[in-house]
């Protein structure tokens, strides 16, 4: 299967949360190929140093579970580009009122379309706007 990861499922392979061995399992299936794109590479960036600024990580933890991300997003994921055409099938994502879905998610579930990808996300109202629209997901459990 063609598994694409969104952020939430990205964050709890590089910081223990809850979900982490679910999502270890996940990552770790045999049959799974799996892409990350630059867009929710920005946004484990982005929740690293949140997490940094709120004191919940030093900087340099969070420097090295970043090192260690761009490692693994080397060398066990498929990067995928986030272009132009992703921002606007979200933008025409976000104005279906019923999906009930923000443009950083809608950016996440136009790339799946595009790219004809499973969604894996912990995020559940994210899985039902994928799922409303036709998209295979996967949240890990």
């Amino acid at each position: 299967m063609n598994l694409y990861l969104d952020a939430d499922v990205l964050v709890p392979l590089f910081r223990d949360e809850l979900a982490t061995p679910s999502i270890q399992r996940l990552v770790r299936g045999s049959d799974q190929v799996l892409f990350v794109s630059n867009f929710a590479a920005g946004e484990v960036g982005s929740a690293f140093a949140r997490l940094a600024r709120m004191k919940l990580l030093t900087d340099d933890d969070a420097l090295q579970r970043l090192a260690a991300f761009d490692h693994w997003r080397a060398v066990a994921t498929n990067k995928i580009a986030c272009d132009d055409f992703d921002i606007g099938n979200a933008a025409l994502l976000v104005r279906r009122f019923d999906l009930a879905v923000r443009l950083p998610d809608a950016v996440h579930l136009a790339i799946c379309v595009r790219h004809t990808l499973a969604l894996a996300t912990l995020d559940r109202q994210l899985a039902d706007a994928a799922k409303s629209i036709g998209s295979q997901v996967v949240v890990p459990a």
